[in-house]
């Protein structure tokens, strides 16, 4: 009878034991794969509109130490065809902070995604009044847009 008991409580055992470690194993999946490396995400912009040199903060995740570019996309930019110009080499001390002041001039490359000595004109693109997209790109790579309004 003691026998059958203590074969009992081991069983006991080893079944919480393992609910315990799948459960242990599951959290920790969800906690790692909150931002899987190589994934570039804003979460929130703030403030949603503002005017040329006020300071903003982009909120997210895979910000790299330096060099992110921030990029602006608006059908009123229009270099060689292409609507995008960017904000070169923004750091973040967290990986999950971009700090900068709305510029007024952007750059017609993201220098983060440049190859090897390719040249970039050197030239000032404007930043257009009223809704842009905003992404970052950098090492890791492209963020998803969000919308922001320039006063």
């Amino acid at each position: 009878m003691k026998k059958k008991k203590l074969l009992y409580w081991i069983s006991i055992g080893i079944v919480i034991t393992a609910i315990l470690g799948i459960t242990l194993f599951m959290n920790y999946k969800t906690i790692s794969n909150l931002n899987p490396k190589g994934k570039v995400i804003i979460e929130s912009i703030s403030p949603s509109s503002g005017s040329i040199g006020e300071e903003i903060t982009i909120q997210g995740f895979g910000f790299t130490p330096k060099n992110n570019d921030i990029a602006f996309t608006s059908d009123k930019i229009n270099f060689r065809g292409k609507n995008t110009a960017y904000l070169n080499g923004i750091s973040s001390k967290d990986g999950k902070t971009l700090r900068f002041n709305l510029p007024a001039v952007l750059e017609a490359c993201a220098f983060s995604q440049m190859k090897e000595n390719e040249a970039c004109p050197t030239i000032g693109i404007l930043l257009p009044k009223g809704n842009v997209q905003i992404f970052v790109l950098n090492e890791n790579g492209i963020s998803n847009k969000v919308t922001f309004t320039v006063k």
